[in-house]
């Protein structure tokens, strides 16, 4: 299940996404959180992420740098944690660097509740990023979200970890 709406707050254009998981939800706040699941899931469809940093608590950084699978084009995308609930809530800032282009800092929430059951465990995600100043560019970082959580839904589904 995907649901998408768009909407005007105090702090701009904003995206909101629910999606739900087949998967406990520690395992989608592991993929947030760590940096090596991160590279696995973040990057744009095209792209390929090379590198990435994480130190997920309030404060802490992030930062993962993209190529595109021609090799023609970088860019990073990185923030600070704001707030960490484990397992359960995720803000983040967002800043695009492309070249020497830098798009206007956004705020990520990511809220996760269980709506499975213990023997089929099920994560309900709800994103928001706010902080959009254009159209244009929200709904172009929309297809890029729609995009990511395709592969990390592939990546919950297909890899087994600890987390």
């Amino acid at each position: 299940m995907i649901s998408t709406a768009h909407r005007y707050g105090d702090g701009g254009l904003v995206i909101e996404i629910e999606q739900e998981f087949t998967a406990a939800r520690e395992r989608v706040f592991h993929r947030w959180t760590d940096a090596d699941a991160l590279a696995r899931w973040f990057a744009p469809p095209g792209y390929l992420t090379v590198y990435s940093e994480s130190d997920p608590r309030p404060g802490g950084g992030w930062r993962l740098v993209f190529q595109a699978r021609s090799g023609e084009h970088h860019y990073c995308e990185q923030g600070v944690f704001r707030e960490v609930v484990p397992f359960r809530r995720i803000a983040l800032t967002l800043i695009q660097v492309d070249g020497e282009h830098t798009n206007p800092q956004t705020l990520v929430t990511v809220e996760l509740d269980d709506v499975g059951t213990p023997e089929r465990p099920r994560t309900l995600m709800r994103f928001t990023q706010s902080g959009y100043r254009s159209p244009a560019l929200r709904d172009d970082n929309e297809n890029g979200w729609r995009g990511c959580f395709v592969i990390l839904a592939h990546d919950l589904d297909h890899l087994t970890d600890l987390a």
